[in-house]
């Protein structure tokens, strides 16, 4: 308060008292948004001012995620916290009003699990798995190659019944904001394992003596090693057969023991396939017969000859039934009978009529002399 003392040699006089009174001024901060933060980022620092020129405080709303000493922010975790910066004022200045900014913090992506290579068959499935760590929420994209996958936007990867055009390398890429991550490359081997190209027979049957030959065509990955196994009707068990290791089942001359049933067992780095069984029936061939005999006027010995449906009959001749000679071939039709004419050999003069009759030519019975015959069939080649 201030007065004032007049004075005169009248005396003094005191005036009233006035009052003079000083207001603060006013200030502002000025502070900027804050950029995104990763959690392995290092500390920052703080850049708000205040137009007094006095020194600006902060404060973090969550010190999970951040605290501020002086200027300095230390990021402690992922999530959002709110910055504000204040300045309480002075003598000469009033506080200024508080301004608040928020600090966003990513955690960056990290796999903490890599997808891994397999290796699988035709038909089966495959499954990568990719597994990570971030925020705020990751997004997938897996890739096969260089190239997006459509759909593929998950952690995981279903790939159902493999095919060999999906053999190929597999990645996954990470993404959240903080920025993307791609794994390491996964490989997907694809084998196919030994499969028939065309069913096998499923009953054969086999003339005793004759050569037998049961080709497998069969597909997959190689090498392929095989195995032909046989069991006789009452077994129970299958036994390799020796030397049958090829696709295809040879037999040099049928005999009873070779009836009965047949698998075979195919083998790649893909596994081991059965095959369903063949039936093999082994029978007798039926003997070649001389149908009838003709001896008359002509005075030529003749017979009618029948065999094995399909077959070959084979002639020989002997005037001591010691030495034989093959003299003919004859073919049967299917009713069993001679078919397609007959072949001469060793210089015989056997002529086959059309009633099916062959006629020995040189054998005159009016004049004596003899001479024998026999037949047997031909096997099969």
């Amino acid at each position: 308060s201030y007065s004032v003392v007049v004075t005169n040699p009248a005396g003094p006089v005191t005036s009233d008292t006035a009052t003079l009174t000083v207001n603060k001024l006013e200030q502002t901060i000025t502070f900027g948004s804050l950029p995104n933060k990763l959690t392995t980022d290092t500390a920052f620092t703080l850049s708000a001012t205040a137009s007094s020129g006095l020194t600006v405080a902060y404060a973090s709303s969550d010190t999970g995620v951040a605290t501020v000493s002086g200027s300095t922010v230390t990021i402690h975790g992922a999530g959002t916290t709110t910055i504000t910066a204040s300045q309480a004022g002075d003598s000469t200045y009033l506080a200024a009003p508080d301004v608040m900014q928020t600090l966003t913090v990513h955690a960056p992506v990290e796999i903490t699990q890599q997808p891994q290579a397999q290796t699988l068959n035709v038909g089966q499935t495959a499954t990568f798995t990719v597994v990570a760590t971030g925020s705020p929420t990751l997004t997938y994209q897996w890739k096969k190659g260089e190239n997006d996958i459509p759909g593929a936007t998950s952690a995981t990867l279903t790939l159902d019944d493999v095919q060999t055009s999906q053999a190929g390398s597999y990645s996954v890429v990470v993404t959240n904001p903080a920025g993307p991550v791609t794994s390491d490359t996964a490989s997907l081997t694809v084998q196919v394992p030994p499969h028939l190209l065309a069913p096998l027979p499923t009953f054969v049957t086999a003339t005793l003596g004759d050569t037998l030959s049961i080709p497998a065509s069969v597909g997959g990955d190689q090498p392929i090693t095989f195995q032909w196994k046989h069991r006789l009707p009452n077994d129970q068990q299958y036994s390799d057969i020796a030397g049958a290791d090829s696709a295809t089942l040879s037999i040099a001359s049928v005999t009873t023991t070779d009836r009965g049933l047949y698998v075979l067992e195919m083998s790649n780095p893909a596994g081991t396939v059965t095959t369903d069984s063949v039936t093999i029936q082994v029978r007798q061939l039926n003997r070649p017969r001389f149908a009838s005999k003709q001896q008359g006027g002509e005075q030529k010995f003749g017979f009618k000859l029948a065999g094995e449906p399909d077959r070959t009959l084979i002639i020989e001749a002997s005037t001591d039934l010691k030495m034989w000679t093959i003299v003919a071939t004859i073919p049967l039709g299917s009713n069993g009978r001679p078919s397609g004419g007959i072949q001469l050999m060793n210089g015989a003069d056997l002529t086959l009529e059309p009633d099916g009759r062959v006629i020995d030519n040189n054998t005159n019975l009016s004049g004596g002399g003899q001479r024998w015959y026999r037949v047997r069939t031909q096997a099969l080649p």
